[in-house]
């Protein structure tokens, strides 16, 4: 996972699939709400919490992506943790 700060209160999260990588475009208002999509969280900090538990995307197959995931590719596992 890799979170760019792109100007204030604009940011893209990248996060590496099995597949390939997936962007996301997250927009933080003045009060600190954090919008990715459709969704809003009361932070930056609960949307990642959050995705760390859920899904934030799919694969072409449809297996779920989540923040912290472990994927396996070639016969090796490789962790990308939230922290």
């Amino acid at each position: 996972m890799v979170l760019w700060l792109l100007q204030p209160g604009s940011y893209a999260l990248s996060v590496l699939g099995p597949d390939r990588v997936h962007h996301f475009s997250i927009n933080m208002t003045a009060d600190n709400m954090c919008y990715i999509s459709q969704y809003q969280f009361s932070s930056l900090q609960h949307a990642i919490h959050h995705y760390s538990n859920h899904p934030i995307c799919r694969t072409s197959d449809g297996k779920a992506v989540q923040l912290g995931s472990q994927f396996i590719h070639d016969d090796a596992a490789t962790s990308f943790p939230t922290e």
